[in-house]
């Protein structure tokens, strides 16, 4: 089946400020779905050095702040690595949006993990 939408993809996460800051770059390929994002860099900031954190870890954030968008319209999300834990969770959460509301169902819809960006 072929997707109305390119994947966004989320590049893995770069530290800065000596640890203390992560960034990501959501490309997303889709001029059409611009409108819906106020910047394509996402960062989030600790109050600890986070360097020694697992770069599966690192991406949750930038995750987190896309995938629900990406369940709802319907685009595959490839981000190049993420811990296996979370994403069994993530796709019990998918499981129970589809549940109860339905917008997340149908097998074109999916999480695509470990891409080499």
């Amino acid at each position: 089946m072929t997707h109305l939408y390119k994947p966004i993809r989320i590049q893995n996460a770069t530290l800065h400020k000596d640890g203390t800051r992560i960034e990501n770059y959501i490309h997303v390929f889709d001029k059409r779905l611009h409108k819906y994002f106020k910047s394509f860099h996402f960062y989030a900031e600790y109050d600890h050095d986070v360097s020694n954190v697992p770069l599966g870890i690192l991406n949750i954030p930038a995750l987190s702040a896309v995938v629900h968008f990406a369940w709802a319209v319907g685009i595959n999300v490839e981000v190049g690595e993420i811990d296996e834990t979370y994403l069994q969770e993530l796709e019990k959460v998918r499981q129970i949006y589809a549940e109860n509301s339905g917008y997340t169902s149908g097998p074109e819809r999916s999480l695509k993990t470990n891409i080499a960006l």
